[in-house]
């Protein structure tokens, strides 16, 4: 009999049996039960919702100063930066030559905010990517396995510049970063391996990246970002609208999308000034 985990054994056994007699009729049941799931565990991608807009409000009295939006897209996120941080510099890196060109328009009168037109990575050279045609550039992605995910995407398999983050700050003069956020529809753990230097040497303040389904295209565990970072000393927190939840590596986690972000275990202050205990199960 399948036990229902984190319910009283009786509970569990009632569940159990209803849904054993009763399985054809549970259908809409079900479908209600994943999606309250899906809400509880804070798996939407509106920013405005899901907490990434309030996690830069509480940033906001740390004053950074330099900031990294890769995978930038169409800039909206980079505006809600601008917001909280007038005197940032903010570099925007952008894959798509189509995207870029709006990007680089939308802050062409912002003498601190910088549209690159290249990806970052794992390692330096040309990637191949797949540029959503439908007109939703948050389809964009360097991974893109119809096999794994069929999706209605338009996608047209495109070439890219891709450069490491140690490589690219080094050549630039940015000897460290404030908030390296990135949003790049799968390749997340790549950019991340392409910063291992300057996480090492704790020259990257805060993380924040998302883990989706497009991370199974690029084959790709949250153990391997967990492992990633663990080996630099960060510490991984799931964004919720109030806070970021720091917390281990639980095999829960796997397949589970979300926001999420990271930073040095010995940085008090950033985890108590982001960080939040939602409401343990009964």
């Amino acid at each position: 009999m399948t036990r229902f985990i984190g319910l009283p054994k009786s509970m569990s056994s009632r569940l159990s049996r209803h849904v054993r007699n009763h399985r054809a009729g549970t259908g809409v049941l079900y479908r209600i039960a994943q999606r309250y799931i899906r809400h509880y565990s804070n798996q939407s991608v509106d920013p405005a919702l899901n907490g990434e807009y309030a996690l830069i409000d509480r940033l906001a009295p740390l004053g950074f100063a330099t900031i990294l939006d890769v995978g930038a897209n169409d800039g909206d996120h980079a505006a809600i930066l601008r917001r909280i941080f007038p005197d940032a510099q903010i570099h925007m890196f952008e894959i798509d030559s189509d995207i870029f060109t709006g990007l680089a328009a939308r802050f062409a009168d912002d003498p601190h905010a910088r549209a690159v037109n290249i990806g970052l990575g794992a390692e330096n050279g040309e990637h191949a990517y797949f540029f959503n045609r439908a007109g939703n550039h948050s389809g964009t992605t360097m991974f893109y396995d119809k096999d794994v995910r069929p999706n209605a995407y338009d996608h047209e398999r495109r070439v890219a510049r891709i450069r490491t983050g140690d490589d690219w700050c080094a050549e630039t003069g940015i000897a460290a970063v404030d908030f390296l956020k990135i949003d790049t529809e799968g390749a997340d753990f790549s950019v991340m391996q392409g910063f291992a230097g300057m996480l090492a040497a704790r020259s990257v303040r805060l993380v924040q990246f998302e883990y989706n389904f497009h991370a199974f295209n690029a084959r790709v565990f949250f153990h391997d970002i967990h492992r990633l970072l663990k080996a630099h000393g960060y510490e991984i927190g799931r964004i919720y609208p109030r806070g970021a939840h720091f917390s281990p590596y639980s095999i829960r986690s796997e397949g589970q999308a979300g926001m999420y972000v990271a930073c040095h275990e010995s940085d008090h202050d950033l985890k108590a000034r982001i960080g939040y205990a939602p409401p343990a199960l009964a």
